[in-house]
């Protein structure tokens, strides 16, 4: 099975759990019946996109995410419950700073890759990680 790349965008700078749930549904309407809302994406994001809101990606079923330069915040939970994500690529987020809370809580993270721009990882921002693999950059 190809696993399909989105870009999602938003109205704003800020990426919320509407704005991926309509990205989500019109691929799936252009795709179906091949491709449908439950099958697994590797997610981008449109360069306008700064901030990614909290609870954003919670039980979607994303893949991999790489964080571009242009994001600046990401909210709590954002990646919570995202079963079928195995990597997030943050080395490009030079923007970023800190790592939310429950940013990947019970996802299936096998990889993640921090840059030395993050002074702070909040309280089980990957707790239930179990397989996952820490790159640390310094």
């Amino acid at each position: 099975m190809s696993i399909d790349q989105l870009t999602f965008t938003s109205s704003t700078n800020t990426l919320t759990a509407s704005d991926v749930y309509n990205t989500l549904t019109a691929h799936a309407a252009i795709h179906a019946p091949s491709w449908y809302a439950s099958s697994p994406f590797h997610a981008t994001f449109a360069s306008n996109i700064t901030h990614i809101a909290a609870n954003c990606f919670k039980d979607k079923n994303v893949k991999t995410v790489i964080i571009p330069s242009t994001i600046t915040n990401i909210g709590e939970s954002a990646f919570e419950d995202t079963h079928f994500l195995e990597d997030v690529n943050l080395t490009g987020a030079t923007a970023l700073e800190k790592i939310p809370k429950k940013c990947s809580f019970n996802s299936y993270l096998k990889d993640i890759n921090i840059p030395s721009t993050i002074t702070k990882i909040e309280e089980s921002a990957f707790s239930a990680d179990c397989q996952a693999e820490y790159l640390y950059q310094y």
